[in-house]
Order: structure tokens, then C-alpha cells, then sequence
């Protein structure tokens, strides 16, 4: 067995094993997987996305632009993330390349040899479209099942991210979310991410990055970066699943309290699964707490104490707030 099938089988292991932590791949088997990087399936900010086979089945092989303020550091930054991050509603990285080749350029009237890195990221492959492009079926606004679905699979993604890795997405939008053929959402994209270590909870950078439209009003006007960034992102691409959902209005209320211009009066990811949970759990009414108030005063007072009650339609939510 030569070099190339060793990898071959390798990439095919970590591919069946959800487990399997991403592995290095050379430059000639992305080659050889891709045949030469013919077919295109996707591009964005950073890359284009080309589709690779390993047997019968089929892998995403990003190539990123090279751009020069993105560095081997950010580079190992977003794969450590990515290395990291196993859940159903995150798109697995397979495998990764980082590799230099020397090339012949003409330099001040002179031919001289130059350096040129191309780093590439290997995927499961997602074999539906992304939100953004469903987002633009007009058919799709009956689709209101779908539509709470998607939403509570995407927070269920970020919930993971910030609860378990402490991962900072940075760059959530429609486009950054895949659906596979069960339309299961897939955050993908970790190329602007940040991870926060122990008890940290927020960042001050000169380098702002992201989509306008989805950056927190913090993060443009002040570098501050917090998961609250991630829930403004949030609450933004909940109003456009809505469109012409009315059906959903609760989750309508949950988008207007994470698109606030205040961080401080943004739920948790926690506090918006709650909201979203709300079929699937016993919740008290209103009602019952003005009850509750009348005749036990002093317990409902150590609840206002510590939480903030947000009524939404005729429920109530315990929010956590920081």
C-alpha cells in the first residue's frame, strides 16, 4: 500500500467514525479525491468549496483565499476550534492541509523564486442547500414545522458552542448554515471564531470582522466581543426564518429580545432553549403567578430577586441575565 492509499484509508476511517478527531491530509490526495479541484459546489468570504468522492461517498474540500491578515496563528485558531467541536448540528471537519510550494514570479524585472501557502479544510459533505438559499423559496413561507425546527436545531448548535466549548462563532448567518437531506441545520464556518478560556466572558478587538446585518452593535462600535454577539447574530437570522410565519409567535418574541441593541438585555442560549422548549415542558401562566404572588409574597419576591420575569404571549420565562 502506498502513501496515497494510507491516506485514502485514513480519511475513510475518520469519515465512517462521527468520533474521529480531524487528521492531515497532503495536497496531492485532496488532489486525487477532487480530481484537480474540477467541480465547484460553493465559495464565500474566505474560500471556495469543491466537491471530493472517497468511494461511494462524498466530502466538502474548502481552499481559502490567501489573504494577508489571515496567519498560520488564525489558521491554528480556527483548527483547534474545529477539531474540538462534535454535534449533530455542526458540520464535522474530516481533515485539514497546510502546504508550501515554491514558484517562479517576476519581482522588480527579475524572475526569482517565491513561497506560496494554500491551506485547505476537508468536510463531511452537506447535500442540501444552505439557510440562505432556502430563505430565498417563496414556497417555503407554509413551512412553518420547518421553521421551528430549523431554529431550535440552530440554537441547539450554538447552545453547544458556548456552553461546552466556549467557542465564539463571530460570523453566523444564513449562509453559514448547511441543511442536509432531513433538513437538519449545520453551523459551519469557524474561520472568525474566538475561544474563551476558564472564567472568561468577553474580548476587546481592533479587528472587526463579520456580515453586516448580524454584527452585535458592541462588537461594530466598540470591539467587544461576547456570546452576546453570537445571540444578536442569532436573533437576526430567527426574523428571517419568520417571515411569514405568524404562527410562530413566540419565536417572534424570542428574535426581538436577542436582536436588542442592549447585550445586557439579550437572553442566554440557555434562557432562549426555554422559550423555545416551551411544548415539551410544564410552564406556569401569568395567571398563576399573580395568584402565587397574592398568597405567597415572599418566595415569588426572591424570584424577582434573582431572575427577571419575561411574560411572552400567555407564558412565563425565567431568563438568565448577565
Amino acid at each position: 500500500m502506498d502513501q496515497k492509499e494510507v491516506e485514502f484509508a485514513a480519511l475513510e476511517r475518520v469519515l465512517l467514525d462521527a468520533s474521529a478527531e480531524p487528521i492531515q491530509l497532503s495536497h496531492n490526495l485532496l488532489e486525487d479525491i477532487t480530481k484537480n479541484f474540477s467541480e465547484v459546489i460553493g465559495s464565500g468570504g474566505f474560500g471556495v468549496v469543491y466537491m471530493g468522492n472517497i468511494k461511494d461517498m462524498k466530502v466538502a474540500v474548502k481552499k481559502l483565499f490567501r489573504t494577508g491578515d489571515f496567519s498560520d496563528v488564525q489558521f491554528g485558531d480556527e483548527l483547534q476550534c474545529l477539531r474540538r467541536v462534535k454535534h449533530k448540528n455542526i458540520v464535522r471537519c474530516l481533515g485539514y492541509c497546510s502546504d508550501t510550494t515554491e514558484q517562479l514570479v517576476e519581482h522588480k524585472g527579475k524572475f526569482v523564486l517565491a513561497e506560496e501557502r494554500r491551506r485547505f479544510l476537508c468536510f463531511e459533505y452537506i447535500p442540501n442547500q444552505s439557510l440562505h438559499d432556502y430563505l430565498k423559496d417563496e414556497n417555503r413561507r407554509r413551512e412553518w414545522e420547518i421553521h421551528y425546527e430549523l431554529i431550535l436545531g440552530i440554537c441547539q448548535g450554538l447552545q453547544y458552542l458556548h456552553n461546552e466549548e466556549r467557542i465564539n462563532h463571530l460570523d453566523l448567518k444564513p449562509a453559514n448554515i448547511l441543511l442536509d437531506a432531513n433538513m437538519v441545520p449545520k453551523i459551519t464556518d469557524f474561520g472568525l471564531s474566538r475561544r474563551f478560556s476558564g472564567a472568561q466572558s468577553r474580548k476587546i478587538t481592533e479587528n472587526i470582522r463579520g456580515s453586516l446585518g448580524y454584527i452585535a452593535p458592541e462588537y461594530w462600535n466598540r470591539g467587544e466581543i461576547s456570546f452576546k454577539s453570537d445571540i444578536f447574530s442569532l436573533g437576526i437570522i430567527i426574523r428571517n426564518i419568520l417571515k411569514g410565519s405568524p404562527q410562530l409567535k413566540r419565536c417572534i418574541d424570542v428574535a426581538q429580545l436577542c436582536a436588542d441593541d442592549d447585550q445586557h438585555k439579550r437572553p442566554t442560549i440557555n434562557s432562549v432553549i426555554e422559550m423555545l422548549d416551551v411544548k415539551e415542558r410544564e410552564v406556569q401562566t401569568v395567571s398563576l403567578v399573580l395568584h402565587q404572588s397574592r398568597n405567597k409574597s415572599s418566595s415569588v419576591q426572591q424570584v424577582y430577586e434573582h431572575k427577571m420575569l419575561y411574560p411572552i404571549t400567555n407564558n412565563l420565562f425565567v431568563l438568565d441575565i448577565d
